[in-house]
């Protein structure tokens, strides 16, 4: 099957698997007695709105999701939710759905650009592996769940350097995770050791690369590119038309998904509220 062309239509399928898996990741967060990750998660239309209080500094669970130019008028009614929540976050804008009013708008209540992201997206299909006798790929049971957090968390504390509660608590999150309808998780072992990690989550037909880990010492050995291809058959395997995935533009994770045969659909960007609005 031939990858389709980019459309307004497929950019707001992509942008709403985005928004499906980490609602659904969220929703099982919540659901844990007490709410102890603080998650909140508010609609304005199609816009999704989320927020974890004791997960402040993980930028996946702090974030705006689907707004476009008919929210121009509720940005005052997304900055009052945050304010709420006392969590920084983001805001994810779509090329694809956006005005002159809305990036105004934007600019005026104090938000600016901060971050660009690349979405990316393709066909699945089942890719043949050639893997070293010291290399395994596994589905991830219910026994091997601790070491496929392990690995999450490894790949983790760089970016939470410091945060030491939170790394702990994301690998809490993995946790409650598991078993949830339409999740999927994959481990790969280097010479019987966990080395690498993929999820993979799959809603009304698209697959999404929803994350993923190395840890350092076990980087540039190829297991990042082994997740992705077992991903990509275990999308296949379930007739999903569509896989989607986001890196960081330029970065080695979009040069491996490339390689998988996906296109960049889009480059998304990602603004931050640094000063107050202008009166």
């Amino acid at each position: 099957m031939d990858v389709p062309i980019m459309t307004q239509e497929l950019s707001d399928r992509i942008e709403q698997s985005k928004a499906d898996y980490i609602e659904s990741w969220m929703q099982s967060m919540r659901e844990q007695p007490g709410n102890p990750f603080g998650v909140a998660i508010q609609h304005f239309g199609k816009a999704r709105a989320f927020a974890a209080r004791n997960l402040a500094h993980v930028g996946l669970f702090n974030r705006v999701i689907g707004i476009g130019p008919e929210h121009t008028a509720q940005i005052d009614d997304i900055i009052r939710f945050y304010e709420v929540q006392g969590v920084p976050y983001r805001i994810d804008i779509n090329p694809y759905r956006v005005s002159p009013d809305l990036l105004a708008g934007l600019d005026d209540y104090g938000f600016h650009e901060s971050m660009f992201q690349s979405m990316l997206y393709g066909v699945p299909s089942a890719v043949p592996l050639d893997l070293p006798l010291s290399v395994a790929i596994q589905d991830v049971s219910l026994e091997r769940l601790e070491r496929f957090v392990d690995v999450y968390m490894h790949g983790f504390q760089e970016a939470l350097h410091g945060q030491g509660n939170e790394v702990r608590l994301l690998g809490s999150a993995l946790e409650v995770l598991y078993g949830h309808a339409g999740w999927q998780f994959c481990l790969v072992s280097v010479d019987e050791k966990p080395a690498s990690i993929g999820l993979l989550y799959i809603q009304d037909g698209v697959a999404s690369l929803a994350g993923g880990a190395t840890i350092p010492s076990f980087r540039n050995r190829g297991g990042q590119t082994i997740t992705l291809a077992r991903r990509f058959a275990l999308a296949a395997e379930a007739d999903s038309p569509l896989i989607v995935g986001q890196a960081e533009a330029g970065s080695v994770i979009q040069t491996n998904m490339e390689r998988m045969g996906m296109r960049t659909a889009y480059t998304r960007a990602m603004w931050t509220r640094t000063r107050p609005s202008r009166t």
